[in-house]
This record gives C-alpha cells, sequence and structure tokens, in this order.
C-alpha cells in the first residue's frame, strides 16, 4: 500500500506541472516618450538608414543582335560591395558613322583609286 502512494505521488507530481497553467509576465509599458517613443526625438519615422556604398561591379552580357544603327544585349552584374543582382537589358540606337564605318569608307577610295 505505501509503494502504491508513493508510486501514485510521484505520479501526481509529474503530472501537476503540464496542466497547471504558466505565469505571464507582464507586458511593458508602451513608450510614447523619449528617444524610442512616437513622439520621442526621432519619432515615428526613427532614424534614416546608411546609405549605398560606392559600387564595384562586375557583371557579364550577351549581345543579341548588332545591325548597322542599332543592337541590343542583356547583361547580368554583381555588386560586390552592396551585394545586389543587377540584371540589364540595354537597346542602343547609334548616330552618326562609327570611326570603323570612317575607315572602311576610306579604304574602300582608296582600293577604288588604286584599280583605275
Amino acid at each position: 500500500m505505501k509503494k502504491l502512494l508513493i508510486s501514485l505521488l510521484a505520479i501526481v507530481l509529474v503530472i501537476s506541472p503540464v496542466f497547471s497553467k504558466p505565469n505571464k509576465e507582464p507586458k511593458p509599458p508602451k513608450v510614447t516618450k523619449g528617444a524610442k517613443g512616437d513622439t520621442g526625438e526621432r519619432g515615428i519615422q526613427g532614424t534614416a538608414g546608411e546609405g549605398l556604398k560606392d559600387q564595384y561591379i562586375g557583371s557579364i552580357g550577351v549581345r543579341l543582335w548588332d545591325y548597322k544603327r542599332h543592337s541590343g544585349e542583356i547583361s547580368y552584374g554583381y555588386d560586390i560591395n552592396n551585394r545586389n543582382n543587377i540584371l540589364e537589358a540595354k537597346i542602343i540606337i547609334k548616330f552618326g558613322k562609327s570611326y570603323e564605318e570612317r575607315k572602311l569608307e576610306s579604304l574602300e577610295k582608296r582600293i577604288k583609286e588604286l584599280e583605275k
């Protein structure tokens, strides 16, 4: 009988914390004044964040097309300093003649003169 009472007492002691209500800690009061409050020196907005640092970008690109007056390319880059991914799509419109076009025209003229 003594062993039965001791085992029942042990079971009750083990089970009782499971069914008891936990103690609730009181919530801290809402701060409305001071540096962290709505009416504090920093206000509702808080402090301004830190801006971006200088960009150090590594990138790789693929030219999709290249015609005489326009070209297009897609490139991917990574800003190492700010840890940002960069995805670009470019459409380039070319105005006037490029250095290569001017050089080719002058060479064509010289070839025609030499053929005569």
